[in-house]
């Protein structure tokens, strides 16, 4: 195991976690999620750290930990990382809080090939877009690419607010048959609102 993924673990309390499975109904741990940690899952470890930021009935919340660990997620090649450093920025968590500089980071994830990046990116951008004096870090267009993107990768999340953008022609030509497709992508990948999507649609035409 290399030095950073070391030096990660040595931050997570394993038995404090141990406490968290079994006495919290509400976690998203199992057991077997402490043998992935001790093997440096780094997608299991990401969950940590979002646990340690927001906190939980058995963890006092900690964000200067959480911190320390979604960066070394990141500087260990974790990309999905991104998304959650975006949050501190976004919250204002042992940082000051940044709007701009929240989607820079969304924006270096999915420069870096995270679907979940891209996602997050256009759905958060699109929230921000008029926030910076004019200035935006991505357009309706770019927006729309990133959605395409991931969902090329195969990425279900992305499935429904693509569609939405064909529906409605936001950074793209206005399609119902591709808004369909990627509703019933959607449905395919179990989503469960996708019926409901897939009904207005129909509704429409």
């Amino acid at each position: 195991m290399n030095t950073i993924l070391e030096q990660c673990l040595s931050l997570i309390d394993l038995g404090q976690l141990e406490k968290e499975i079994k006495t919290n109904p509400t976690t998203m741990f199992e057991e077997k999620d402490i043998e992935a940690i001790k093997n440096g899952e780094l997608d299991v470890i990401i969950y940590v750290a979002k646990l340690y930021a927001f906190g939980s009935e058995v963890i006092t919340p900690n964000p200067k930990l959480a911190l320390e660990i979604c960066r070394l997620c990141i500087d260990a090649g974790y990309t999905d990382g991104y998304g959650l450093l975006a949050d501190f920025y976004e919250k204002g968590l042992e940082v000051e809080k940044d709007y701009r500089l929240s989607l820079m980071t969304l924006l270096e994830g999915a420069k870096k090939g995270s679907p979940y990046c891209m996602v997050k990116l256009a759905n958060r951008n699109q929230k921000h877009r008029i926030c910076f004096d004019g200035k935006s870090i991505n357009d309706e267009e770019e927006e729309f690419q990133w959605l395409y993107s991931a969902a090329e990768l195969g990425y279900a999340p992305s499935y429904i607010p693509l569609g939405l953008r064909y529906q409605c022609g936001s950074g793209t030509e206005q399609s119902k048959d591709k808004a369909e497709f990627w509703f019933d992508k959607a449905k395919e990948a179990g989503i469960e609102t996708s019926m409901d999507y897939l009904i207005h649609l129909w509704q429409e035409t």
